[in-house]
């Protein structure tokens, strides 16, 4: 919006920025995915309770 508004903001300074804040996003968003992956994966791979056990557990 400010390169509509201030005669000073040029479009290479909106590409720049564009570009500053999409690479931004980019690593900021595959970081967050990845953690969020990663935290699924280690939580379903934690030991469960068994067939037998839950089966003593009501007996």
């Amino acid at each position: 919006m400010g390169m509509f508004v201030s005669p000073e903001i040029g479009a290479l300074d909106y590409l720049r920025f564009l570009t500053a804040a999409t690479v931004g996003n980019l690593v900021g968003g595959s970081i967050s995915v990845a953690l969020l992956k990663y935290g699924h994966v280690r939580q379903s791979e934690s030991p469960g309770p068994t067939d037998e056990s839950v089966k003593r557990s009501y007996d």
